[in-house]
């Protein structure tokens, strides 16, 4: 359990140091297990059901969807296969 909220920490502050930088993290393709877990983190909260998503077709589609690009934001968009 330790180890989670290390983890949890490391993914929060990268993902901090992105939205600093006018980066916006976005996570797609995540397995139903590790979503739920993301869901319920503090990495979670800050990314919201919006920057989560089953594949990469429905992150791109809510991103352009949301304006998100006319607001200068550019997405990192990680594909997580586990």
């Amino acid at each position: 359990l330790g180890e989670g909220r290390q983890d949890d920490a490391a993914l929060t502050e990268a993902e901090r140091r992105l939205d600093r930088e006018g980066i916006s993290l976005w996570l797609a393709g995540l397995n139903p297990t590790v979503l739920e877990v993301i869901r319920r983190s503090e990495l979670g909260e800050r990314l919201g059901k919006e920057r989560m998503h089953r594949n990469i077709e429905r992150a791109v589609e809510h991103y352009l969807a949301e304006g998100l690009e006319a607001k200068g934001r550019e997405p990192a968009v990680e594909r997580l296969n586990s």
